[in-house]
């Protein structure tokens, strides 16, 4: 997904990955590979955002307002996290 594709399109974390808040993060499973990992509190936020409701535009200003994620630092991660297959447009996007 480009990156323009992350500020219009309303964004899900992908079904087969499954994640778990920790003290300083989340755990996230990939269900069909068995791989876990650990990721930091600002890539948890974004996973938390990542509901179908919002675009990744509107994740961006969430974040940066609520919990002062510079707006670089979120489409980086976004970037980062689709190049996994753990975060993809909604299904009906």
């Amino acid at each position: 997904m480009s990156e323009e594709g992350f500020e219009s399109q309303r964004l899900v974390v992908g079904n087969h990955f499954s994640w778990e808040p920790i003290p300083d993060g989340c755990l996230l499973f990939e269900e069909s590979t068995g791989k876990l990992l650990t990721l930091n509190p600002a890539a948890e936020a974004v996973l938390a955002h990542c509901d179908g409701e919002l675009t990744g535009a509107e994740i961006s200003s969430v974040l940066e307002t609520d919990f002062d994620i510079p707006a670089t630092e979120t489409r980086s991660l976004l970037q980062r996290l689709s190049a996994e297959g753990v975060i993809q447009p909604a299904p009906d996007a």
